[in-house]
């Protein structure tokens, strides 16, 4: 099937997607001591240096072939797949990252280290930094960061209690998974997450997601102000939503967007729900222009019901 990488239609309707799995609720946890995040920004100006292009892609539910839920029938959340079926996927889940050909893709829906691993494995050039947030429930589907350069550091959030607009205490869906990486000298900082599912809605657990999540990349970004930071997934939730506000009107945030950009299909209707968000601390800046949707000509992208979404960021020298 032909692929084609192009910049299509925005679309402001949300929808069910993901898996819908809940997170068990974590521990309580000190409050974390933030910056205040609602400064304006210096405009900083279009860095001169290097390029390094990151793609975010839901995968859609990349289970391996053991049933680790005792529950795989055909009707079951797990789809434990035989083994010709999982070489199939891997080997479109492998071509779709191969044709992106980016520096660092960004996971979702993927079921663990072994899938990591396989993808890994079967890439022509594996890359040098392969990390798993793994939440650790049975069949769960989780997020990974795979990037070229050395790995520095891996920091998990999960933990730490979040809260909705009403007050109650929930958790991230899946591990806020924060990965640093030496790029030719350069720290780059990326973050992939895939938010609470819209099927059996709690929209207050999207907002508490993306609020803790706003709040951790700007800390991050106040902490490495010459860092590359990049916060990437499947937020499951379009700009003009209720859950994004805050992060599509903090000036700190450049969550990437086009008229006319979409990432997922649900009734025929077009929405971008998978997004990249650049950290606005001068170290780095978007090549403007370079937001691309990866699509296949039949929808969705590599075996998924998803677009994978790219772009390019300039690093400060």
């Amino acid at each position: 099937m032909q692929r084609i990488s192009w910049i299509l239609v925005l679309s402001f309707l949300a929808t069910a997607c993901g898996d819908g799995t809940e997170g068990t609720t974590p521990v309580d946890t000190p409050d974390l001591d933030f910056p205040d995040s609602d400064e304006p920004v210096e405009d900083m100006g279009t860095p001169d240096g290097p390029r390094f292009k990151v793609v975010t892609f839901n995968t859609q539910r990349f289970f391996d072939t053991v049933c680790q839920s005792n529950n795989c029938g055909a009707n079951s959340f797990e789809d434990q797949k035989s083994q010709a079926e999982f070489d199939f996927k891997l080997s479109q889940v492998v071509s779709s990252i191969e044709e992106m050909n980016a520096d660092a893709v960004l996971l979702q829906e993927i079921e663990n280290e072994t899938v990591m691993d396989a993808i890994q494995g079967a890439l022509e050039v594996p890359f040098e930094v392969a990390v798993m947030g793994e939440i650790g429930t049975s069949a769960s589907l989780d997020v990974v960061v795979l990037s070229r350069g050395e790995f520095i550091e891996t920091r998990t959030h999960r933990e730490n209690p979040i809260y909705r607009p009403d007050g109650s205490r929930t958790s991230f869906a899946r591990e806020f998974l924060e990965v640093h990486v030496d790029v030719d000298g350069e720290r780059v900082v990326l973050f992939s997450s895939h938010f609470r599912s819209q099927r059996d809605d709690d929209p207050g657990r999207r907002i508490a997601e993306a609020e803790a999540g706003r709040t951790i990349v700007k800390s991050t970004a106040a902490e490495f102000p010459d860092a590359l930071v990049v916060w990437g997934g499947d937020l499951n939730d379009t700009p003009d939503s209720d859950t994004l506000s805050p992060v599509v009107s903090d000036p700190a945030l450049n969550l990437l967007t086009e008229t006319d950009f979409w990432s997922y299909q649900f009734n025929s209707q077009r929405q971008h729900i998978d997004h990249l968000i650049l950290a606005e601390n001068g170290g780095g800046a978007y090549d403007e222009g370079t937001l691309e949707q990866f699509l296949d000509a039949g929808g969705g992208f590599g075996g998924s019901d998803h677009a994978a979404v790219g772009a390019t960021f300039l690093m400060v020298d």
